[in-house]
């Protein structure tokens, strides 16, 4: 693959853009990104990749804002320096403007083919994915896609990711060998795991340590400007959640969290949540009213708040940052309301939910603690899935029904 790579870089090595009164360091084209790659870099074949991967991620974002008569040659401040090939971010997680995802989940005996998933996406502009464990078939489905993938490492994976050879095994296999060919977001270590939680405390002891050791791969890999290590958390971590200024993680868990929270500010990754204001009313229909959970409430409540996602993101924000991490950034990594099965769930519900969701993300819209920061959410799920264990209701998330027709009249 790194041979692959490096003889990309070298076959552009001449089509080197200067501008007037700028250093040649690279160029951009409206068809694609190209750049030269240092003499000095050659005798690296991994930085050279790194480059080029770069190159072609800074050009996708760019090339919307630049005209033919002003391309500019400081994209992400790259620099002829084998010590500073890319600049790391300042800000956790390398968070872009607003975007919807779609989470991908496998747990049905009658859903498509990922490649035809894949083409799914595409189709409908779906331009990020979050997968639960590395499955080939769905990263091989990938290649060139340009597709955004988060990859979760399940929690039945973590004990044997605390060692460090297992763990830079993982890296290799499932990230750093498709590396060139798919756009790798996050690493998501664990899911929801929780001291107070009986179905996950048995990880608790495994969870940060395989964070590290995940992280000291991507490093030894020189892929930690590209790919960014985190973990997903629930909501169930919180304590004091109304007013969202008031919220903290729980007593019990600030032993567990607070590190991890530590371990994001220092690699300036983000923090994923799952986020449902459905289980939200449901176990509180009495104080949570079904027109703030839906998006559809037209006034505020008394901290301010006119929709329940908002509230709940800003709780875990305020929360974030009493644990010390300040500049930690939030993703959504799941989102989503059901169709049938239970309390709440119907068809003009959920549609309701995910339109307003995907409308409020779209328009750009923020928090009332958090005005500068974009939303970023994952609907949860692409697909019903017969398959998935849990309440009936855990069956019926998906926005697409498994023969790939859409369940609602959404635009992604």
């Amino acid at each position: 693959m790194l041979q692959e790579v490096t003889k990309k870089a070298k076959d552009l090595h001449d089509k080197e853009f200067k501008l007037p009164n700028q250093k040649p360091i690279q160029c951009l084209d409206e068809r694609d990104a190209c750049f030269k790659c240092y003499k000095e870099h050659e005798k690296d074949p991994l930085n050279c990749a790194n480059v080029v991967q770069n190159f072609a991620e800074c050009a996708r974002r760019v090339k919307q804002q630049v005209s033919l008569g002003d391309k500019r040659a400081d994209v992400m401040g790259v620099v002829g320096s084998r010590s500073n090939c890319v600049k790391p971010s300042e800000s956790s997680g390398f968070l872009e403007a607003q975007f919807i995802g779609v989470c991908y989940g496998i747990n049905g005996n009658n859903l498509p083919s990922p490649l035809n998933v894949v083409h799914l996406y595409t189709a409908h502009g779906i331009t990020n994915m979050r997968i639960y464990d590395s499955d080939i078939g769905i990263l091989g489905a990938l290649k060139g896609s340009n597709i955004g993938v988060i990859v979760d490492i399940p929690n039945g994976k973590l004990q044997a990711l605390n060692d460090p050879k297992e763990a830079a095994n993982w890296v290799i296999v499932n990230v750093f060998n498709y590396f060139s060919q798919v756009k790798f977001k996050y690493i998501n270590v664990g899911n929801e795991v929780s001291p107070v939680n009986a179905a996950t405390s048995q990880f608790v002891p495994f969870l940060l340590p395989a964070m590290q050791n995940v992280q000291q791969a991507i490093t030894k890999f020189k892929l930690q400007n590209h790919v960014k290590v985190t973990t997903a958390i629930d909501t169930g971590l919180l304590a004091n959640t109304y007013p969202p200024s008031q919220a903290v993680f729980r007593d019990d868990v600030i032993s567990f969290i607070n590190p991890i929270i530590g371990f994001l500010k220092q690699n300036y990754s983000p923090l994923l949540a799952n986020i449902y204001p459905y289980f939200a009313y449901i176990s509180d229909p009495a104080h949570v009213a079904l027109p703030y959970a839906l998006f559809t409430q037209r006034v505020p409540d008394p901290s301010g708040y006119y929709n329940l996602f908002d509230a709940m993101l800003d709780s875990i924000y305020y929360a974030t940052e009493k644990a010390g991490g300040d500049n930690v950034q939030i993703v959504v990594s799941e989102s989503g309301w059901p169709s049938e099965g239970g309390v709440g769930a119907s068809v003009e519900n959920a549609a309701t939910y995910y339109r307003n969701l995907i409308r409020h993300v779209k328009s750009r819209a923020k928090t009332i603690h958090k005005p500068g920061n974009a939303i970023n959410a994952y609907l949860f799920a692409m697909f019903d899935e017969n398959e998935k264990p849990g309440a009936e209701t855990e069956k019926h998330f998906g926005v697409f029904h498994p023969d790939k027709a859409q369940k609602y009249n959404i635009t992604f």
